[in-house]
């Protein structure tokens, strides 16, 4: 799995393994030698949420430099839907994203596969400020199943674990009656 890092030097972004958290790197553009701390993790303002696991991320939010938005799919989540329209869940998803990541600040982590099939990034999504997995969150909540097309993500046995616990709870979608 990876971050995605911006470069102290050139501020060009790059992504590095999870791993290498503290250790010291250099920018492959510019030749910059630097700590790779969270502050070295580019924070990115969440702009707009789409039907709870789709979203707009600035990727420019803290840099000065122009708006750049990116859309992001969160990783290994998949919100209800009935043949392309929206289900009865999708609409209460959507809402708990929106409460949670609207106007937030968040960062990125990657893992094998860092683009679906619709040019949308797939990415775990952090809440920068609080280090908290929001897929994870959204899955636990009962807000979305875990997406069975991505089995071979590091976090998937996580989320098959969180899934189950909200079906045991009754929570969101798994709600009984």
């Amino acid at each position: 799995m990876k971050y995605a890092v911006r470069c102290e030097g050139c501020g060009c972004n790059g992504k590095v393994p999870k791993e290498m958290l503290g250790a010291e790197v250099r920018c492959p553009k510019c030749g910059e030698v630097f700590a790779l701390t969270r502050e070295a993790i580019p924070r990115m303002r969440v702009l707009e949420v789409r039907e709870g696991d789709i979203l707009v991320v600035d990727v420019n939010a803290h840099t000065g430099g122009e708006s750049a938005p990116v859309r992001v799919r969160l990783l290994g989540v998949d919100t209800i839907e009935v043949r392309g329209r929206k289900s009865f869940h999708t609409p209460a998803a959507e809402e708990f994203a929106r409460e949670r990541l609207l106007g937030r600040d968040v960062f990125l982590e990657f893992d094998y596969k860092e683009e679906d099939d619709f040019g949308n990034k797939l990415a775990y999504v952090w809440l920068f400020d609080e280090g908290v997995m929001f897929n994870e969150m959204f899955i636990q909540e009962g807000h979305a199943e875990v997406h069975r097309g991505y089995k071979r993500i590091a976090h998937f046995p996580d989320f098959m674990d969180l899934e189950s616990q909200a079906i045991v709870a009754g929570r969101g979608i798994w709600a009984k009656g």
